[in-house]
């Protein structure tokens, strides 16, 4: 649920374990959100992603580069655990990216291929007509055609406005 007016949230949890977090802020004013995860593991960490204007919101890239993708402010642990607070501008819009909560696979090196012999085509007339290919069917894992789990969170109101 959402506590603050004017913000819209949405939160998703990715391939890489990590947790992420798009919020968006249609008020005059900065706002510190809080967004409560089902988990501590994979939260989001460190600087913002957000949108930059030279000057106003009604900037626009038309003429020249008013307007750019940056980094904007810091997330922080808390209050509470699986809480991070956000920093949204005015009028703005952020995402804020989750730390994988377990390393990636690392590649590993393996043997060189060994070079094997290629035949060398040669023409050999042939009256019988070819025959096309036929479709098989190819079984999709379980895991691929289970549908997406779906994550709750909330957003905490934080009544101290970001500075």
């Amino acid at each position: 649920s959402n506590t603050y007016s004017g913000v819209a949230v949405g939160a998703w949890h990715d391939a890489n374990n990590a947790w992420n977090a798009a919020i968006v802020n249609s008020n005059s004013s900065a706002e510190n959100v809080v967004v409560q995860f089902p988990s501590t593991a994979g939260l989001p960490t460190g600087t913002v992603e957000q949108i930059n204007y030279t000057s106003s919101i009604t900037d626009t890239n038309e003429n020249s580069d008013l307007v750019t993708l940056g980094s904007g402010g810091q997330v922080t642990a808390g209050p509470a655990s699986g809480q991070v607070t956000i920093p949204v501008p005015a009028y703005g819009f952020v995402v804020a990216q989750g730390t994988p909560s377990s390393a990636a696979a690392t590649p590993t090196a393996s043997a060189a291929p060994t070079t094997e012999p290629t035949a060398t085509p040669t023409a050999t007339a042939s009256a019988a007509p070819t025959t096309d290919p036929t479709a098989t069917s190819t079984p999709i894992p379980p895991s691929a055609s289970q549908p997406p789990r779906r994550w709750h969170f909330s957003v905490v109101l934080n009544s101290q406005p970001n500075d």
